[in-house]
């Protein structure tokens, strides 16, 4: 039988992960307020913010929020609480995430790019940014999301 590691239960704070050490083997510390919100410490000290959770099938999951050192405890928590509220409405990550693999790049910049970049730029660099995105990629804008990888790209740009 194999033996269970023991739980690690602490409100996790910016103090509190920032104490956080690595050891031999990767390990998890759970949140002891917001369950199913955790932080995974490697032995490399890269500490990670996830939260699990499990659907009304009985399917569990971990989504990643973030690096301890780009997300603080706060910000993590209150995503890890918007992605629970999520999974309760009943939207699965897993399956947003198959979906967005057989958008095309051409549906991607559409759907998502460019809301986003209109929102967050001025009107004229938004809509030249939007050119040139579609007219340097004009070959890869018919391909699937999943189909595109470095490798492909940077065989594009040395020929």
């Amino acid at each position: 039988m194999k033996k269970r590691k023991p739980l690690r239960k602490i409100k996790l704070t910016v103090r509190a992960v920032e104490k956080l050490t690595s050891e031999a083997k990767d390990y998890e510390v759970s949140d002891n307020e917001l369950r199913g919100f955790s932080v995974r410490v490697t032995p490399a000290g890269v500490k990670t913010f996830y939260v699990r959770y499990r659907l009304p099938s009985g399917r569990q999951g971990r989504v990643k929020l973030g690096q301890a050192k780009a997300v603080s405890a706060e910000v993590a928590r209150d995503l890890a609480k918007m992605r629970l509220g999520e999974l309760y409405r009943g939207d699965d990550p897993a399956e947003a995430k198959r979906a967005a693999r057989g958008m095309t790049l051409r549906e991607y910049f559409k759907d998502v790019y460019e809301p986003w970049i209109l929102q967050h730029r001025r009107e004229y660099s938004a809509k030249e940014s939007l050119r040139r995105m579609r007219t340097s990629f004009k070959d890869f804008l018919d391909k699937p999301l999943g189909e595109l990888h470095g490798f492909g790209f940077e065989k594009w740009r040395t020929e």
